[in-house]
């Protein structure tokens, strides 16, 4: 008796841990440089990146386990030339260097995201073209760079201030001490839902300029690549990820 049933045995486990949904999951490692809301909310971690995060291991069922890790730009660039092995969470191959759409694997967009001009309500700036600015004072975030009308900044046709943070910028700016800043539409709304600043601000109905915000995986993880591509392809019309945003007032 016993010659049969241990084999069995052994049989019937070796099909259940070979299923794919009770083997181990591979670990994978989601990178986010943004240390302010809405992408980061808590220092425990929380905000829309860990949100998404979660939403990719509810989709994985098993498959994958991503776990979020918070880091400064400048440690997730060291991370990318040493070839390490991850996915980077709401960026654009613009901001990636100069190869990146060719280096890395790329999701469907997770989030469309604009720049917005923004100004106090009693001295409210539509926005036209960089010109339309010339004569105005600006707040950026020290260390920033602003292409779109760095060559008014750098002839003094824009008066240029500087500031360690975005909150600090749109204080400014709700009190009158600026003119205009810019920031994505994103982190502002946050912020100034957070500040409490809606009634003091103004947004141009024209922005800056228009983004999408994709994943970024690297050149190894083509099978989490191919994963994130099915998932993302119709994100935008996903309830899941519908209730996320509206969460941060996206």
């Amino acid at each position: 008796m016993k010659t049969i049933v241990y084999p069995l045995l052994s049989l019937i486990l070796s099909c259940l841990f070979c299923h794919p949904l009770l083997a181990q999951a591979k670990q994978i490692t989601a990178w986010s440089y943004y240390e302010v809301p809405p992408f980061k909310t808590a220092d425990d971690g929380s905000g829309l990146a860990q949100d998404l995060v979660a939403l990719f291991n509810k989709k994985a069922q098993g498959q994958f386990n991503f776990k979020l890790k918070n880091i400064p730009r400048s440690r997730l660039n060291s991370y990318l030339s040493e070839e390490k092995s991850g996915i980077v969470l709401f960026v654009n191959w613009a901001w990636m260097g100069k190869t990146s759409k060719q280096d890395y694997f790329w999701s469907n967009p997770v989030m469309h995201d604009r720049n917005e001009i923004i100004s106090a309500k009693f001295s409210a700036i539509n926005y036209e073209e960089p010109d339309s600015l010339i004569g105005l004072s600006f707040v950026g975030v020290r260390g920033r760079r602003y292409p779109k009308f760095a060559s008014l900044l750098e002839s003094g046709q824009i008066r240029l201030k500087e500031v360690n943070k975005e909150d600090l910028a749109l204080k400014m700016v709700a009190v009158g001490r600026v003119d205009f800043t810019t920031q994505p539409r994103s982190l502002a709304i946050a912020l100034i839902n957070k500040l409490d600043l809606k009634k003091n601000l103004y947004f141009s109905p024209k922005p800056l300029f228009s983004f999408s915000r994709h994943i970024m995986v690297t050149s190894d993880l083509a099978d989490v690549h191919q994963f994130l591509h099915i998932l993302t392809k119709d994100i935008n019309q996903s309830p899941d990820w519908k209730k996320i945003l509206d969460k941060y007032g996206l």
